[in-house]
């Protein structure tokens, strides 16, 4: 139980993977090109994913022995082109007990839920919101 308490509290780094289309090569002066074309039409993809963490040790009078108590927020966000987006963000709450106390069931606990999902999308001068979005 330790290694996985270990393993999530150093997942709580932020990673960010763009894909996009390779872009041609270094722009030029515009005097010595002449005007500059117009970026090829292509679909631009970008995927963000990561993990919002936190882990806190209690230790008092009645918890001798300590609770380990973490919550983590795994998400994800996908969007196209600029026009749509798509998000999800989890919640994992975990406690662990060192030592069982008597007054509790098990000496660990893990709960996980879908927290937030929402969909954003442009049309034309339209746009479309559902669900509930964070920044």
């Amino acid at each position: 139980m330790k290694k996985l308490i270990c393993a999530m509290t150093i997942a709580a780094v932020t990673g960010a993977v763009t894909a996009q289309p390779k872009q041609a090569e270094e722009a030029k002066p515009a005097a010595a090109t002449g005007p500059l074309e117009a970026p090829a039409a292509g679909a631009d993809h970008f995927f963000r994913a990561g993990l919002l963490a936190t882990t806190t040790y209690y230790q008092d009078q009645v918890l001798k022995q300590g609770l380990v108590n973490g919550n983590y927020r795994p998400f994800a966000n996908y969007a196209y082109n600029e026009k749509y987006s798509f998000m999800v963000r989890g919640n994992l709450a975990l406690k662990y007990y060192p030592e069982k106390p008597a007054s509790v069931e098990r000496q660990v606990n893990a709960v996980g839920i879908l927290e937030i999902t929402s969909f954003e999308g442009n049309f034309g001068r339209h746009s479309v919101t559902a669900g509930r979005s964070f920044y």
